[in-house]
């Protein structure tokens, strides 16, 4: 209480100050000093990512990188999106924890390893085991190297809690290696895979990181399928770690910029141009072609039935009739079934193969429509079986392929070669090219 009076008092005495002081720069003076003070306290506990607006060319490119993450072995932060806008979290951690909000003053703390919970107030204030914080943000920080138990998994780094409009909103602040040793066990089975395929996982695991987080801005990047899975600790081996270490720091890059290294599970057999996905023309490497290592995967080829009633929805969703007669091909001699013909009982319609796997996937959830890439459509009792091949996206990197590539024999440096043709891997962002196998 003494302090804060203290606080008051000076605080009186320089508005008195302020008020004696008839100088015209006195009141530019205090606006000056107040921005200052507001932008140290924002830089508080912020990672090692500096963001930047991207600047343009004379011809509209880009030049210059969204965020830049310094070091060899920057922060990150990762949004745990399954917790994402919950009213309540829990969080724990088996060697105690302390709480400190934006001004770096400790608002908790706790050596045992019981739950507490952090909510939403309804004036949009953060309160820590039932008690208000006073402060719509907060970081937790563990008193020993026991990860963070955070709803149902544990991390790595720090948690940053902030009130967002739906609810709390919970940030994993961890080094972008750990966090990697996470993600190549989170997209590979680490236990079955042979060292050279999780060595080309971490690789193109980072590349995408760097690529998503400095050229996209997307910080932070959601833990997701959106971006890349990550479990935390749960998925963490000694051969995800030996994969990380062995490609410590190394990316891959395409004349000079960080490659948007996309990767996906299953090719079906062709992986594709991705262009689609990057919004602009792909690279070289990321062009698409033949693949011819995935024929054993459980999706290489797959098959799905749409009932008749399905089908009459999806075409009353096109305004074309309450019932469907028809599905037909409307593609490209090469691609047929990429474009289909819908015929309703009032009309008729062209859709993507892609716009169709979103409406089964929306009205039937409980129906695995695995790719947009249907290669046959055939009619049914009722409705119609779709047929099709590949999981995912298919641009880059076909990690089932990339599996049985290493299981061969095949180095790291040849997977990606095979599924990034041209693309060079480098040490750093600005580092100098390496020669792996």
């Amino acid at each position: 209480m003494a302090r804060r009076t203290r606080t008051r008092r000076r605080a009186g005495s320089l508005k008195s100050q302020l008020r004696r002081l008839r100088h015209p720069g006195a009141l530019l003076f205090a606006l000056l000093l107040g921005i200052v003070c507001a932008v140290a306290v924002s830089e508080l506990y912020k990672p090692t990512a500096h963001a930047r607006h991207f600047t343009k060319s004379a011809g509209g490119a880009r030049t210059e990188p969204a965020i830049v993450l310094e070091g060899e072995d920057p922060g990150i932060e990762v949004l745990l999106s399954a917790l994402d806008g919950n009213a309540q979290v829990s969080f724990a951690c088996a060697g105690g924890w302390i709480a400190r909000d934006a001004g770096g003053r400790e608002i908790g703390r706790t050596t045992g390893n019981a739950p507490s919970i952090v909510a939403l107030s309804q004036i949009g204030r953060l309160s820590l085991r039932g008690g208000d914080t006073g402060s719509p943000f907060f970081v937790v920080e563990p008193m020993s190297n026991e990860p963070l138990q955070i709803g149902k998994y544990t991390y790595r780094g720090t948690a940053v809690f902030r009130a967002a409009d739906r609810g709390v909103r919970v940030i994993n602040r961890v080094s972008l290696e750990q966090y990697l040793v996470s993600v190549v066990g989170s997209e590979m089975y680490a236990s079955s895979t042979a060292p050279a395929a999780l060595e080309a996982q971490a690789i193109a695991a980072r590349t995408y990181a760097r690529y998503a987080i400095e050229e996209l801005g997307r910080n932070p990047i959601p833990d997701s399928q959106e971006a890349q899975a990550y479990f935390g600790v749960s998925r963490e081996t000694a051969a995800t770690r030996a994969a990380v270490l062995a490609t410590r720091s190394q990316i891959l890059m395409f004349q000079g910029a960080i490659l948007p290294a996309f990767y996906h599970s299953t090719c079906g057999g062709q992986t594709i141009d991705g262009s689609a996905l990057i919004g602009a023309k792909a690279p070289p490497p990321l062009r698409g072609g033949p693949c011819g290592y995935c024929e054993h995967g459980k999706l290489y080829r797959w098959s799905v039935h749409v009932n008749q009633r399905t089908l009459s929805s999806i075409c009353a969703s096109f305004n074309i009739g309450k019932t469907c007669a028809r599905v037909e091909p409307r593609g490209s001699a090469e691609d047929p079934w990429n474009s289909i013909l819908l015929t309703g009982s009032a009309g008729q319609t062209v859709v993507s193969s892609k716009q169709l796997r979103q409406h089964v996937t929306k009205l039937t959830p409980n129906v695995n429509f695995p790719s947009p890439f249907v290669t046959d459509v055939e009619p049914d009792r009722d409705g119609v079986i779709i047929k099709g091949r590949g999981f995912g996206h298919g641009v880059g990197l076909c990690q089932i392929g990339a599996a049985e590539m290493g299981r061969r024999g095949f180095g790291a440096g040849q997977i990606l070669q095979k599924y990034y043709p041209g693309a060079a891997v480098v040490a750093g962002r600005d580092g100098r090219e390496v020669a792996i196998r």
